[in-house]
């Protein structure tokens, strides 16, 4: 007869049977979790993946439609001039018609690059921002006078002529033109108007230190027993003082007092173009404001003699 072993029933199994059914209980177990870990990575990459892709889609979207904002304005209409302005360059179309058409390119450049200063300038901060609208904002100015200078010094006299009656002249549209075209326009509109009183003076200060140095070269060449490497010793000398009070007043608009320039309904903008769109943007503009300034300053010359 069969005798079973005490403790041990008909259905029980040997103990190493048991342990092997729980290993592998076990290991089925772990494995099904780790196939659900794996599922739930697959499952986030997946969807992190979707984000970047609309994230990149509503950028792209959001360049196209700052462009187009940029772009499509009625003065920007004039473009047209700059492809013929180069071209008239290239083919030799006569001074005068080669400076008209580049100086009417340069005017719509000019809005351009003033629009997408302030559009890299919202994605940097208002220090540098300052900085980026400070310096483009006359960014016209300097290529002209950059070029002017170049011609000047390859013998080209008459041009010395050229960059101080720019000087000058945008001195006088900023305090005078421009100034006064707001006053109009302002009064107008509305018939109150208000300024900040603080920020004001601060520029009024920055400007009678300007005039003054601007004053101090031609009034000491008038004086007697003076030479012109005096003159222009004081002349290099003011521009170097001029050139710190610059850099002390952004450092003091941008950065100390900043609340003494900001308006009471100025309102933080949000940018129209990602800031490498922007930065491209401007870049394509500044190119193109080189080439119509050097085209025009190359047949100024030209121009002014056919004009007699």
């Amino acid at each position: 007869s069969c005798h079973c072993p005490e403790g041990r029933g008909r259905g029980a199994l040997p103990p190493a049977a048991g342990m092997a059914s729980r290993t592998a209980g076990s290991s089925a177990e772990s494995s099904s979790r780790m196939m659900g870990v794996k599922v739930v990575e697959l499952d986030n990459s997946e969807g992190s993946e979707e984000e970047s892709a609309e994230s990149r889609q509503s950028c792209l979207a959001k360049d196209l439609t700052g462009l187009r904002k940029l772009l499509i304005t009625p003065l920007n209409l004039l473009l047209v001039f700059f492809p013929l302005g180069l071209i008239s360059g290239v083919m030799g179309w006569g001074d005068t018609a080669i400076f008209w058409l580049n100086f009417t390119a340069l005017v719509p450049i000019a809005g351009l690059m003033g629009t997408a200063t302030e559009a890299v300038a919202t994605h940097i901060g208002d220090l540098l921002g300052g900085l980026v609208n400070a310096t483009f904002g006359n960014a016209i100015e300097m290529i002209v006078t950059w070029k002017a200078l170049q011609q000047a010094a390859q013998g080209k006299v008459d041009m010395v002529k050229v960059v101080q009656g720019s000087l000058l002249g945008s001195v006088l549209s900023n305090l005078l033109l421009v100034l006064g075209t707001a006053f109009l326009l302002g009064g107008i509109w509305y018939k109150e108007q208000s300024f900040n009183i603080k920020g004001a003076t601060s520029n009024v200060s920055c400007l009678l230190l300007s005039s003054i140095a601007m004053m101090l070269p031609t009034m000491y060449s008038y004086a007697q027993d003076v030479e012109e490497h005096h003159v222009l010793k004081v002349s290099r000398i003011s521009a170097c003082v001029l050139t710190s009070m610059y850099c002390l007043f952004l450092l003091f608009q941008l950065r100390t007092h900043v609340h003494l320039f900001q308006s009471e309904d100025e309102e933080d903008e949000e940018p129209e173009m990602s800031l490498i769109c922007s930065v491209g943007v401007l870049f394509v503009i500044v190119l193109a404001a080189v080439q119509s300034s050097e085209l025009l300053v190359g047949a100024l010359e030209g121009m002014t003699v056919e004009a007699g």
